[in-house]
């Protein structure tokens, strides 16, 4: 089993990385500032990159290439990076400015924007390497 480390390993670490951060971030927004379906979708987004999407792009077509299918890395990115821009467009609607927010909630939920945007924007690089 041969174990190539390529250029897409290290956004890979950086796209779990930043699901995690969204994810810890969110439960912090949930708990403490609002508690409504948006925060509820970003919820879902930062455990389904952080532990199951990513980790599967990650590892699958280097050490399981039988469970990597061709069309369904590509769908899956693909549909991972519709739902992070989805999350990033429904959370940042009702935010207010960033001298507008005093609570600690608040801030975090700037983070949250923040990060999931730089999260939505580091998933487009497989796309354009192409898979052949």
């Amino acid at each position: 089993m041969a174990s190539r480390i390529t250029w897409i390993h290290p956004v890979r670490a950086v796209q779990v990385l930043f699901g995690i951060a969204v994810f810890g971030l969110i439960i912090y927004v949930l708990s403490v500032y609002k508690y409504d379906s948006i925060s509820e979708f970003m919820l879902f987004n930062g455990i389904w990159t952080g532990f199951f999407a990513t980790p599967y792009l990650a590892l699958a077509p280097v050490h399981f290439a039988k469970f990597s299918h061709r069309v369904l890395v590509p769908v899956l990115e693909t549909s991972t990076m519709i739902l992070w821009l989805v999350g990033v467009i429904l959370l940042g609607i009702d935010l207010p400015s960033a001298s507008e927010c005093k609570s600690a909630g608040c801030e975090a939920t700037l983070a949250v924007v923040v990060i999931a945007a730089v999260e939505w924007y580091v998933f487009p690089f497989r796309a354009l390497e192409g898979y052949g």
